[in-house]
């Protein structure tokens, strides 16, 4: 308990420091030990999980919200309410955290238009502010959620897995679609859809599905897509869906999936017998795949026990793999905002980081500019290079000022093209 001492000023440490003495009795050997705690003023937080800043008019909006304690334990079984404000309405619910101290919703997206707010809130506390005193608080979670763009009203929406996917076991991915009947025209009969599938800075699926018109689907429906899963999208992959609808317009849509840490070479190991006198002998089996390299490491558990950081495992082996980019592009095929002007030039900056006693320079600019909602950063975010004559684009009605922020650039790699009739598109991958 820390209320005896009333660390209720901003000017403390915030923390406690623990001390502990043992001395061996006939020996005199002694042994200490010292332990701190810091002492949080965050009593619980709420955050956001698997929540989009956009919506779609007309698909439920989905999310979660998670509640730990400020060790970071997970609360359980705890009231959870989520405050809903759009225009001049406002609306509440609340949800019971699981064991996991998350709790799932879904929100009705029909009337919402413009700006919609959520606010994730666990216990609401007021305190009267008094200068330099701290007072214990609950964090909310907050999000500005923005129309996604459609010309027409036409949306893709990819609904989400969730939760960590096992290798090597396919997944059905369920895709939502709402077409407006202006956007198809006269005599479409069907749409393609092209689902992208990125990880570890490469494409690596590309997947096809075709939507028959005349056979009962409909304007607005549902569709699956057998995903094969494998190592080589672990540990985390994008998917980019689209269709290009015979105006011009292209709807899309995105997922993230999050990957178990596998690896494409399976191994087995065993012995002969489970348990065995001392002195006695052993078979060990090593199964793997033909042509594999396979090497044994022999160690007594009580090695383990006393360094467990020495155990060869998978995490480490991912540990060990480079940092692929998760999204954007680089400055040498960044292209002109439209809603933005230009900015000025102006002198390259150099970026230097310390290697040894030496020091590496590298020099470069880029514009940044506030996110949009539309295909054409759907793209982006998953650092893919879309060239192509369709409508992917929100267009600005205000012309703001682009600021420039110096970054490194990176190269490029390219991958496949693909086109649709009546329109052309093709993407590559950046890193």
């Amino acid at each position: 308990m820390t209320a005896p001492f009333n660390l209720t000023y901003s000017g403390y440490d915030m923390s406690l420091q623990a001390k502990a003495s043992l001395v061996e009795e006939g020996t005199g050997v002694e042994l200490n030990v010292t332990k701190s705690c810091d002492i949080m003023s965050e009593i619980a937080t709420v955050t956001f999980e698997d929540a989009d800043d956009t919506y779609k008019a007309g698909f439920p909006y989905t999310g979660k919200m998670l509640l730990k304690a400020a060790d970071g334990s997970a609360l359980k079984n705890e009231k959870l309410q989520l405050f809903v404000s759009y225009g001049d309405k406002n609306k509440n619910q609340t949800f019971l955290t699981d064991e996991s101290g998350r709790a799932s919703f879904e929100l009705d997206t029909s009337g919402w238009t413009r700006r919609v707010t959520l606010r994730g809130c666990f216990k609401q506390v007021y305190h009267s502010f008094v200068y330099g005193r701290v007072s214990p608080s609950y964090l909310d979670a907050h999000r500005n959620l923005e129309p996604f763009y459609s010309k027409s009203q036409s949306f893709l929406k990819i609904r989400s897995l969730g939760g960590v996917l096992p290798c090597d076991q396919a997944q059905q991915l369920q895709v939502d679609y709402v077409i407006a009947r202006e956007a198809l025209g006269k005599g479409s009969r069907s749409l393609d859809f092209i689902f992208l599938v990125v990880a570890k800075g490469a494409i690596a699926r590309i997947i096809h599905k075709g939507l028959d018109l005349r056979v009962g689907a409909g304007l607005k429906g549902s569709f699956s897509v057998e995903l094969p899963v494998g190592a080589d999208l672990a540990p985390a992959a994008k998917v980019l869906g689209y269709t290009v609808l015979p105006d011009g317009e292209m709807a899309a849509d995105r997922a993230r999936l999050h990957m178990a840490k596998c690896l494409p070479n399976k191994v087995k190991l065993a012995f002969s017998q489970d348990r065995a006198l001392p002195g006695s002998e052993l078979q060990l089996r090593v199964q793997a795949a033909p042509g594999s390299l396979c090497a044994v490491r022999a160690v007594d558990q009580s090695v383990l026990l006393m360094k467990p950081e020495a155990e060869l495992s998978v995490h480490m082996a991912y540990n060990l793999l480079p940092d692929f980019p998760q999204g954007g592009y680089p400055d040498a095929v960044q292209e002109p905002e439209p809603c933005y002007d230009p900015p000025q030039p102006q002198a390259p900056v150099h970026h230097c980081r310390a290697l040894g006693d030496q020091w590496r320079c590298r020099r470069g600019t880029s514009s940044w500019t506030p996110p949009r909602h539309d295909a054409y950063h759907l793209f982006k975010d998953a650092a893919l290079k879309i060239l192509t004559n369709t409508n992917t684009k929100e267009p600005c009605e205000h012309k703001h000022f682009i600021t420039r922020r110096a970054v490194l650039t990176s190269p490029v790699w390219w991958g496949p093209a693909l086109s649709s009739p009546g329109q052309w598109t093709g993407h590559f991958h950046l890193s």
